[in-house]
């Protein structure tokens, strides 16, 4: 029967093991459990556009089929809100429990930076922005 060969390093040594299908299949599941099907789940990413746009300010970008897309959509903030206020509150729309990429533009990616100050997104990649108050 036709094995695969696993590779795996212990103290700073490559062991090479030949294992056959099944086994190998175990393994894999294992392993993905081990790391909550990180390696099955997409990478999302939340698009936040800027005041007074929508969704189609994004809609010429092209994305990879391993992401899921979100549109981050929200209404006019009160006027005595702060910017970390409303990006709490819209923050609200994203699932940390999986990796996920912010982008926005204007004053998107303005809320796009203040949300990575207390969420961890993988990236944050802002346009037409500025990426600080100062």
């Amino acid at each position: 029967m036709g094995g695969k060969i696993l590779d795996f390093k212990k103290n700073c040594e490559v062991y090479s093991v030949k294992i056959n299908s099944s086994i190998f299949v175990l393994f894999l599941f294992v392993f993905l459990t081990a790391m909550n099907y990180s390696a099955l789940a997409k990478t999302n990413i939340y698009l936040i556009p800027g005041q007074g746009s929508d969704f189609r300010l994004f809609q010429d970008l092209k994305f990879d089929s391993s992401f899921s897309i979100h549109q981050i959509k929200y209404s006019l903030p009160s006027k005595k809100a702060t910017i970390h206020e409303f990006a709490i509150e819209l923050s609200a729309q994203i699932d940390t429990s999986k990796p996920f990429i912010l982008i926005g533009i204007s004053i998107g990616g303005m809320l796009a930076t203040e949300v990575s100050t207390f969420l961890n997104p993988v990236q944050t990649i802002i346009m037409s922005s500025a990426k600080s108050r100062t």
